[in-house]
């Protein structure tokens, strides 16, 4: 009488995974029936121009908390992956942080217009929505990423496609 039937039959078949995986004594995985838009359908096809890109902050830093870290790699012109960072201390290097990472990949989307900026969970494109309103700087750059549709939460593509025996 509680709660939809969907969601118990996937947690039932959560558990019957992790149960046969310790039968087993590994991890079993399953993929999940493809659905339009779901899972694997979400992923674009891959181009040159992909960013892979990834956040560290702590929300207790000062008032408003700092990205510290940013980190991203990208495939240069001779097909090697490339990571890139900075790191923030202050606000003024967060800020710097920032815009330098918004620059490249608003500079890289030019040139590849099939361009996606492949992230985990929902943080990144929070998180450079807050720095593009603390800062009040490059508000059409972001705007116009997230339009677009540019940004990738891999988080949700294994999700919805992918059923591992793990807690």
């Amino acid at each position: 009488s509680r709660g939809a039937i969907e969601s118990y039959a996937r947690v039932r078949e959560q558990a019957r995974v992790q149960r046969d995986g310790r039968e087993a004594g590994r991890v079993l995985h399953e993929l999940l029936p493809q659905e339009s838009g779901r899972g694997f359908e979400r992923l674009p096809a891959p181009s040159p121009g992909d960013v892979f890109f990834d956040l560290e902050g702590d929300p207790y830093v000062e008032q408003s908390g700092r990205e510290y870290l940013f980190g991203w790699v990208v495939v240069d012109r001779a097909g090697e992956p490339q990571y890139r960072s900075r790191w923030a201390l202050d606000a003024a290097s967060e800020r710097a942080a920032f815009e330098a990472f918004v620059d490249e990949v608003v500079e890289r989307w030019e040139a590849r217009p099939d361009l996606h900026v492949y992230h985990f969970a929902p943080y990144e494109p929070a998180a450079l929505k807050r720095l593009m309103s603390r800062f009040a700087s490059r508000e059409r750059e972001v705007d116009r990423l997230l339009r677009a549709e540019r940004f990738v939460d891999l988080h949700a593509v294994v999700r919805q496609g992918l059923r591992v025996g793990v807690e």
